[in-house]
């Protein structure tokens, strides 16, 4: 008798591993082991606006400049020297014009396919299958009533 006992608790033991109930458990519901991720293509546009600025000197600050319009140029930045022979002015205006970068974004977002059940949803499915038990137990009550009064 204590040998069927003891042979009878070690199969018990070594059936109830965490290994078998894990294997168990996705060979029922494989879903529960994929991973997938969503990639997201984004366009992130940076604009940086046009900037003029204008500056008269009066003074003779530029005697060098002979012709009436002299142009300097790089990249993105273009500055004109206007040299006004008649009233002896010296005219600046810079201007850089705008610049627009668009750079691609890749986002990989991990999804979930197996998320745990809050405990506050298990409670509340708890309560109304409890309340629905009791209606239908209050309904063959009152069913058993009608029919007992009626004999």
């Amino acid at each position: 008798m204590k040998i069927i006992f003891y042979l009878l608790l070690t199969s018990l033991v070594l059936a109830c591993t965490p290994q078998r109930r894990f294997t168990r458990l996705i060979d029922k519901f494989p879903h529960l082991l994929t991973t997938d991720t969503l990639t997201i293509h984004d366009t992130v546009r940076v604009e940086v606006p046009k900037v003029v600025h204008d500056t008269v000197i009066s003074q003779h600050f530029f005697t060098q400049i002979t012709r009436d319009t002299l142009v300097l140029q790089k990249e993105r930045l273009t500055v004109k020297i206007f040299h006004d022979t008649i009233k002896k002015n010296v005219y600046i205006k810079g201007e850089c014009d705008t610049i627009t970068v668009e750079k691609i974004v890749e986002r990989k977002i991990p999804i979930k396919y197996y998320e745990r059940t809050p405990t506050w949803k298990k409670i509340i499915n708890w309560i109304l299958l409890v309340a629905i038990i009791l209606v239908i137990l209050y309904g063959l009550y009152r069913l058993f009533n009608f029919i007992k009064k009626k004999r």
